[in-house]
């Protein structure tokens, strides 16, 4: 395992320096066997394909765009390629941050390489092979936090994730947080803007000192006033990345931060408006296609995100190519009746694994009441509605919820908000 990370990250090193021309024809080649094999192995995509005319070999601009909509409508093995066993194989849901909550599918390669594609970022941005780096992460509610750690340490740096990578789960108790901070001493946190804001908070009214080398930050939309507050707090650099679930790392912030490194040989990224590329500097709805899963491919597909294409060379000197203003991941933060907050993504994740729950929005009023809305699947309305509530005790306790049954979702060119709070964050 090991081997097969550190192979594809040398790869990955020299290749980010390739020119554009070199870097488009590595792409090209890539994405037409991803197509062809989608064809062949793939129901749901030969069955897309060939209901329009289309073989195993068209152009990328022929294929169909496709929605999350129209993923989540479709059954999982149809989905994943022919023989692939989901019991065998590693299974993670999306964020949930569509209100569309997404099973994805992938194998030990495809997890090394999106590996490979994380380590390749985060030297880039000043990390080391020695440091020891805290990753705050969003677990269940429900989840157990011993066997979440354990599950984590399987992957990513082989030994030695388990001496200097610490997956810790997201938690509204800040002082576990910083008495780890204390004890372990991490040179790089990676996190999210929102829980990067609370533990400013806190810090400030415990009157607590912590250092970082460096701050990554991922999975929410990075604000410059954000980014301000943070590195000046901080007195460190923070760079943001760019990913999702369904297709892994996706891009990244290098020292210049003019933009963020699009990771061309993993995903082929298009910016469309009205389905047609939108121009350098012009905002369209981000599309990406995946060049290395093969076991559940994504073609065309909307991640329901806002974003620039720059034509700009970037000064570092790679040839990646650059996006810039990546919009749509703005989330609010629920905060109990007792004033504990409840990061965003603990509830996205926690709502995220109910089997049937098709869509769902959290709405928090300004008097604390949380109303939740479901969209269950036809025919475990009552079951799905049950477990909802069940895991809202968890979720909220003390705090008023009410749960209503919705076919009504509003969708936006900017990215749905799944979690809306009027609750003022003291």
């Amino acid at each position: 395992m090991l081997f097969d990370v550190i192979r594809h990250f040398l790869s990955l090193q020299r290749s980010q320096w390739f020119d554009k021309k070199k870097l488009s024809q590595i792409q090209a080649k890539k994405l037409a066997s991803i197509i062809s094999h989608a064809y062949n192995n793939v129901a749901f995509y030969r069955e897309l394909y060939s209901s329009i005319g289309l073989n195993n070999s068209p152009r990328i601009e022929e294929l169909p765009l496709i929605t999350k909509e129209i993923i989540r409508a479709v059954p999982t093995e149809k989905l994943v390629s022919r023989g692939v066993i989901t019991e065998e194989h590693q299974v993670s849901y999306t964020s949930g941050s569509s209100g569309m909550p997404l099973k994805i599918i992938k194998n030990d390669r495809e997890a090394w390489y999106s590996d490979a594609l994380r380590l390749r970022s985060l030297l880039a941005q000043g990390a080391k092979l020695t440091d020891k780096i805290c990753t705050i992460r969003p677990v269940p509610i429900d989840k157990d936090f011993q066997i979440y750690r354990v599950t984590e340490k399987r992957r990513f740096y082989g030994f030695l994730k388990t001496s200097r990578v610490r997956p810790v789960p997201l938690s509204p108790d800040m002082r576990k947080h910083v008495e780890l901070f204390k004890m372990w001493r991490p040179q790089v946190l990676s996190t999210f803007p929102s829980y990067l804001v609370r533990l400013i908070d806190f810090c400030r009214s415990s009157e607590t000192h912590l250092t970082f080398r460096m701050i990554r930050t991922q999975g929410e939309l990075l604000t410059e006033q954000t980014r301000k507050i943070i590195e000046e707090f901080f007195q460190t650099r923070v760079f943001d990345s760019f990913g999702a679930a369904e297709v892994g790392h996706i891009a990244w912030e290098c020292p210049t931060r003019v933009g963020y490194h699009v990771n061309s040989e993993a995903v082929f990224m298009e910016v469309l408006r009205d389905g047609t590329p939108a121009s350098p500097g012009e905002e369209g709805e981000i599309y990406v296609t995946t060049l290395y899963r093969y076991t559940m491919p994504f073609i065309r597909y909307n991640l329901g995100d806002i974003g620039v294409i720059l034509n700009d060379e970037c000064p570092c000197g790679r040839g990646l190519p650059l996006i810039s203003r990546i919009y749509g991941r703005v989330v609010d933060i629920i905060v109990r009746r007792d004033g504990v907050p409840v990061f965003p993504l603990t509830v996205l994740y926690t709502l995220q694994e109910i089997e049937g729950l098709h869509r769902f929005r959290v709405i928090q009023r300004s008097d604390y009441v949380i109303e939740v809305y479901i969209k269950p699947r036809q025919g475990l309305e009552d079951a799905v509605a049950t477990e909802v509530e069940k895991r809202c005790r968890l979720l909220f306790p003390n705090t008023p919820f009410i749960i209503k049954t919705t076919d009504q979702f509003q969708d936006d060119k900017i990215k749905f908000r799944p979690i809306v709070s009027y609750v003022k964050v003291s």
